[in-house]
């Protein structure tokens, strides 16, 4: 499962009379989730970033994309927030540059060093507007552990794994992973997938996982107690295009006992 992981978690286990030591719960780190490292990136590329939430002072961190020994990149930011994490979209308002290696980095005010370089990417010589292909998913299976019970970090909320049946594909650039962009209904069931994506994910062990499943787990995807919910998957590549998004209805009260193991 997830290996990230809070310090949401000791609290936690101290509020369940479990020792904070049964639990080994780190800080969250910044992401870069694309472009990957592997291969060339579009000059169209974007960049998505995964940053510890909002009780980590995440608004006040300014992600800057710019070229290796050279200025920031202008840039639009897409931010969408969940209670543990927030996921941004930087949209650069212009072409990259071509055969350049391109560095993200987090500048947190107040604090030294105050610049963090946590990924890199380097450039191609050609522009992408082709959609990813395949990344077929199969039914959504909701799971729910019981506190407590397999592991010293499980909880009693529901989560959800949805199967990759079929690989999905970046056409013309070999070894890129494309991201699933997922979209969460509103409280009305109502789906705009024309808007920022609720989170970006990739697969782990052939799987989506969307919600915590452990105190450890620093990704909190919205997920209702109980009742269904709608949401859109799609295939993203690194340059924004997406494959057709497909919708679903989880029904959280069908949550099943997860077989005990340790995550």
């Amino acid at each position: 499962m997830r290996l990230a992981a809070s310090l949401a978690c000791a609290v936690a286990l101290f509020a369940h009379g479990e020792p904070a030591s049964a639990c080994s719960c780190v800080e969250p780190e910044p992401q870069l989730l694309s472009p990957g490292s592997v291969g060339l990136s579009p000059l169209n590329a974007r960049v998505r970033v995964a940053l510890p939430g909002p009780g980590t002072g995440a608004g006040q961190h300014q992600i800057v994309l710019r070229a290796r020994g050279g200025s920031a990149v202008v840039v639009r930011r897409v931010e969408s927030l969940l209670s543990s994490r927030v996921y941004v979209e930087l949209v650069p308002e212009s072409p990259l540059a071509p055969d350049t290696r391109y560095e993200v980095a987090l500048v947190v005010k107040d604090r030294r060093p105050g610049t963090l370089v946590f990924g890199t990417f380097e450039t191609g010589s050609e522009t992408d507007t082709t959609p990813p292909i395949g990344g077929t998913l199969g039914k959504p299976e909701v799971y729910k552990t019981s506190p407590w019970s397999g592991t010293s970090c499980s909880i009693g909320t529901p989560w959800v794994s949805i199967p990759v049946t079929a690989r999905g594909a970046d056409p013309g650039h070999v070894g890129v992973r494309p991201l699933y962009a997922v979209w969460a209904a509103d409280a009305s069931g109502r789906l705009d997938t024309r808007g920022p994506a609720t989170t970006f994910l990739h697969p782990s062990e052939g799987a989506l996982t969307l919600g915590k499943t452990s105190y450890c787990d620093p990704d909190d995807f919205p997920l209702p107690r109980r009742g269904r919910l709608t949401i859109g998957v799609a295939l993203i590549d690194d340059a924004g295009n997406r494959g057709a998004v497909q919708r679903m209805v989880i029904d959280v009260s069908a949550a099943r006992a997860y077989p005990s193991r340790r995550r």
